[in-house]
Formats: structure tokens, C-alpha cells, sequence
């Protein structure tokens, strides 16, 4: 809880947060900044991404989660 506050008050566009799932793989959950609230809500087409992490926010980016497994 700590850390999202501190990104949201130096006001940093998105915030993901990378978890394991049950079966060891990489998860992301991805956040935006609301401007008006100062804190952040779920990016509103993928929140959660599996497998693959594909993102326009805040710079076009497509990441191959399953291939980070072994690092």
C-alpha cells in the first residue's frame, strides 16, 4: 500500500505490479494513475496480464512473461 501512494504522489503515469501465480509464472497487474484522486485504478482494457504483457500505456511495449520463468 505504501509504495503505490509514493508513485501516485511523485505523480508516475503507471504502476505495475509482478506477481507468481499458483503455477510459478510471472504476473502483471497493471495500473493507471487517476490525475484528479492522485491514486491509481485498473487499467481499464487489461488489467491483468498472463502469458504475455501488451501495453500502450505509457509507451507501446509487449512482453513474453513466460520466457522471464528460469531467470
Amino acid at each position: 500500500m505504501r509504495k503505490p501512494a509514493q508513485f501516485a504522489a511523485a505523480k508516475v503515469p503507471c504502476y505495475w505490479r509482478v506477481e507468481l501465480d499458483r503455477d510459478h509464472k510471472p504476473t502483471v497487474h497493471e495500473y493507471w494513475l487517476n490525475a484528479d484522486t492522485h491514486s491509481y485504478f485498473p487499467a481499464p482494457l487489461h488489467p491483468v496480464h498472463r502469458g504475455k504483457l501488451v501495453t500502450e500505456v505509457p509507451f507501446p511495449v509487449q512482453i513474453d512473461l513466460d520466457a522471464l520463468v528460469g531467470f
